[in-house]
């Protein structure tokens, strides 16, 4: 119904309905990332990255314990999805996309540790 709408709004300003829906299904097929999202997820990995080093030096110090592996895998994510988002491909934003849910979810999952 409202494509209908549309092309009868593209055909009055003389542009070619079916070209807009070939470049709006051309966007829909491709994942963008924009530079915010990657250079938030930089700042906050390299934040995150600072933060558990600290952490990991000062229970190895102190006395071995059970977080330490939590740290230890939360790290491991955040170093792959910091030098994924430096790449452009499909399956490289599918892996940071992928990367951030799961080192959200570890670090909520794992609040009492």
């Amino acid at each position: 119904m409202l494509d209908f709408f549309r092309d009868i709004y593209a055909e009055m300003n003389g542009l070619d309905p079916q070209k807009m829906r070939e470049e709006k299904l051309s966007r829909k097929k491709n994942l963008t990332m924009s530079r915010a999202v990657k250079t938030t997820i930089r700042i906050v990995g390299i934040l995150y990255l600072l933060i558990a080093s600290v952490n990991i030096i000062s229970m190895v110090t102190n006395g071995f314990n059970l977080a330490i592996f939590k740290y230890i895998i939360a790290v491991i994510i955040d170093v792959v999805v910091l030098i994924f988002t430096f790449f452009e491909s499909k399956q490289s934003k599918i892996i940071v996309a992928a990367g951030v849910v799961v080192f959200i979810g570890i670090n909520f999952m794992t609040q009492r540790m």
